[in-house]
């Protein structure tokens, strides 16, 4: 009986050891909320996000929410969401305007947000959307840590448990 409990424990040790690793493996998180919101975030900050992508609903449904129009707009009328370094400098005065000088620069990260609303829409909205990159983020980063935490803590209860069921496994041998 007792090497069935120890079986039993290191068993689930590893299945909360695999359980622990979930966020860190793109292609098993995605089956997980915070695991697309993760590849949306990617996506924005490298390329864009459009349609189809993995975690497109999910940031676009947050991005409506915040938006006062978007009661009147659906997830579908977004073509994609793409991320807009600018870079931005202060002009010197110089005496040589031929050579104009710039002192210090900065980039600011911008979110670009395109919209397509249908012919029928009474929506009058712009096609684009600028907003800093990281306010843009606290709408589903919170979301994406709060499911890693998930994630981790379940297999983290897995692992205490396999080594409560091995600790049983040898105290009852050893009786």
């Amino acid at each position: 009986m007792s090497t069935l409990i120890l079986i039993i424990g290191l068993t689930v040790n590893l299945v909360g050891t695999i359980v622990i690793t979930i966020p860190l493996i793109s292609s098993v998180r995605v089956f997980f909320e915070f695991g697309r919101l993760r590849e949306a975030k990617q996506s924005i900050r490298y390329d864009r996000l459009e349609q189809g992508n993995i975690g497109f609903r999910e940031v676009v449904s947050r991005h409506l929410k915040e938006k006062e129009y978007g009661d009147r707009l659906s997830v579908d009328e977004v073509e994609y969401i793409t991320h807009e370094p600018k870079l931005s400098a202060d002009l010197i005065n110089t005496n040589d305007l031929d050579k104009p000088k710039y002192s210090g620069s900065s980039t600011t990260d911008l979110i670009f947000v395109k919209y397509s609303p249908d012919e029928d829409s009474d929506v009058s909205i712009g096609t684009s959307y600028n907003q800093d990159i990281h306010k843009f983020y606290q709408l589903f980063e919170p979301d994406i840590q709060q499911g890693e935490e998930r994630i981790r803590l379940a297999g983290i209860s897995l692992l205490g448990l396999g080594f409560i069921l091995q600790i049983i496994s040898v105290l009852t041998n050893g009786i």
